[in-house]
């Protein structure tokens, strides 16, 4: 019965997968079944998963010596909860005293008023930004941020956001 493998998917996940990765599950067993018909299953049997959403990270790293040292989490991809705050740590660790490049990629983010005019209160930051569809002038961060989730985030299934906060104090 469906009913009960969808249960057991959901109770193997330890009550963190919703819809779509349960339905994962069922076909990775031969087992065909639509994402909405797991839905209802879930919603009819109350299963819900313990996650919170989306949580965003954001980075500053120093090129020279490849240390992050601007960082900003949020649960938006707003530029007041993500590149501002995370530059403006950056820049309280490292004050700019001399001529630097600022790149980030082509996320509205960076693009935004707000954090072009942050950007250009400083005459000695020079902005710039990657090329349309290459990832190559990101490199350093994607090569970050590929280690960081398969080191961290695909290690743990955080219940919510409090418990992946602590669980990088200690």
């Amino acid at each position: 019965m469906i009913e009960i493998e969808v249960l057991q998917a959901f109770e193997n996940s330890k009550k963190i997968y919703g819809s779509p990765r349960i339905t994962l599950e069922l076909h990775k067993k031969a087992i065909s079944v639509s994402r909405p018909r797991v839905a209802r299953i879930m919603k009819k049997a109350k299963l819900r998963s313990t996650r919170q959403g989306w949580l965003y990270l954001t980075t500053v790293i120093d090129l020279g010596d490849r240390k992050i040292i601007g960082w900003a989490l949020s649960t938006t991809m707003k530029a007041n909860d993500t590149v501002l705050p995370a530059f403006k740590m950056a820049q309280s660790r490292r004050p700019v005293t001399r001529q630097l490049i600022f790149h980030s990629d082509r996320g509205v983010q960076y693009a935004c008023n707000e954090f072009r005019g942050l950007l250009e209160k400083n005459p000695l930051i020079i902005r710039s930004m990657s090329r349309k569809g290459n990832c190559w002038d990101n490199a350093v961060a994607e090569s970050f941020f590929k280690t960081l989730k398969a080191e961290c985030v695909y290690q743990y299934n955080f219940i919510d956001k409090e418990q992946h906060r602590l669980s990088h104090i200690s």
